[in-house]
């Protein structure tokens, strides 16, 4: 929040989650999807890259590229099918 400055978004006390929030993180908030598309989208992949096991996240890469091959042939094969 300190180095993006994005504006203020006030908990809505008519919010049926405000009394949680606010117990939890006090009456300020901000309007985050303000931020330069960029700078979101670095924020989240950086936050995800710290707790994403990427020998599991590969693993699961791999196993849907053999999804889509195999896909890509029932498509190519449809009409023999």
């Amino acid at each position: 929040i300190k180095k993006y400055n994005p504006p203020p978004n006030p908990a809505k006390v008519t919010d049926s989650r405000c009394n949680g929030y606010v117990a939890m993180y006090g009456l300020e908030s901000w309007e985050l999807d303000a931020l330069e598309p960029r700078v979101l989208r670095n924020l989240i992949k950086d936050t995800v890259l710290m707790y994403r096991d990427e020998e599991v996240y590969n693993k699961i890469i791999d196993q849907e590229k053999k999804y889509i091959n195999v896909l890509d042939k029932v498509e190519k094969n449809w009409k023999q099918l």
